[in-house]
């Protein structure tokens, strides 16, 4: 009652603020002395907000029962209402008691807190993601591998890589679904034509059991080795081109293993099939008996 500065309040609303019926004065100076201290400002300027008609009366706050002196998160809804000339006259409303799911979400952000310092802390490339694909948390190694140099918390990946096709999408949703994906090696490509080789390790975790938070993606940038490699396979290409032409043939003993291996030319040379494995104590007998054989075997 805004007129009279009083409160009606049904039963269960006592045992929501833990107080007995015949010790509560019914004024709004009773409601104010059980909201905790660091809430009344705020629970008292929404409220005066909502009987001027700038918000609806919807807020959370906390209190603090009197009999032993245990804290308690209400969620609160109200409606107000005037009289013909349009003053406000009286609020209407609902009180529940939502200590129970605000500890659980203090306990899932305390949680999620600690597993973004885990990701920001890592020494390889970590990024954690919202089920929305929104960055929660990046590590050094992250921001170095993809020279990302802005702030990234918070928003999209696929704002942050565009180029990111709809193939790695549906593999993101698959492990939003529970799958876990991994990729020994794949090739990205950027929107300015440059490439990057990366192997990744992509998998869900979990808000609470059977629930899922977002994903946890795990990647390598393995491009110097992979160039290394192509390389490596060019150099062994021309090589073998040059053989080719010039029939050149190339052979290796492994002293180690006591094996011989030649190459396809060689192997031409020598007549023998593509398949053929040669053994280093009858290699010998391919040649000639004398001269020949001397000198390789001296050799």
């Amino acid at each position: 009652d805004l007129v009279n500065n009083s409160l009606i309040w049904d039963e269960i609303m006592f045992k929501v603020f833990g107080i007995e019926k015949d010790a509560f004065s019914a004024n709004i100076d009773a409601w104010e002395s059980i909201v905790h201290p660091d809430d009344i400002e705020q629970a008292n300027k929404e409220m005066q907000m909502a009987i001027a008609g700038e918000i609806e009366f919807d807020t959370e706050f906390r209190i603090i029962w009197p009999s032993d002196q245990s804290i308690h998160f209400i969620r609160a809804k109200g409606q107000v209402y005037h009289d013909d000339s349009g003053n406000p006259v009286r609020m209407l409303g609902t009180n529940w008691d939502v200590t129970t799911q605000r500890l659980a979400q203090q306990e899932i952000e305390r949680s999620n807190q600690r597993n973004q310092i885990f990701v920001e802390q890592a020494p390889g490339a970590l990024a954690m993601f919202d089920k929305n694909m929104c960055y929660m948390a990046v590590s050094k190694q992250w921001s170095k591998d993809y020279n990302i140099t802005e702030k990234v918390i918070g928003k999209s990946h696929y704002e942050i890589f565009p180029e990111i096709g709809d193939d790695w999408k549906k593999i993101h949703q698959e492990c939003l679904k529970g799958a876990t994906d991994q990729c020994d090696e794949t090739v990205f490509e950027y929107e300015d034509g440059s490439k990057q080789w990366i192997t990744w390790d992509i998998r869900p975790w979990y808000v609470t059991e059977g629930t899922i938070g977002g994903l946890i993606i795990y990647t390598a940038d393995i491009t110097s080795i992979k160039q290394q490699d192509l390389e490596k396979r060019r150099i062994e290409e021309i090589l073998d081109k040059t053989n080719e032409v010039a029939r050149i043939g190339t052979w290796e003993v492994d002293l180690v293993a006591n094996s011989v291996s030649w190459s396809r030319i060689t192997k031409e040379i020598h007549e023998v099939p593509s398949d053929y494995q040669p053994d280093l104590t009858t290699a010998i007998d391919f040649f000639k008996v004398g001269e020949s054989r001397d000198c390789i075997q001296t050799a």
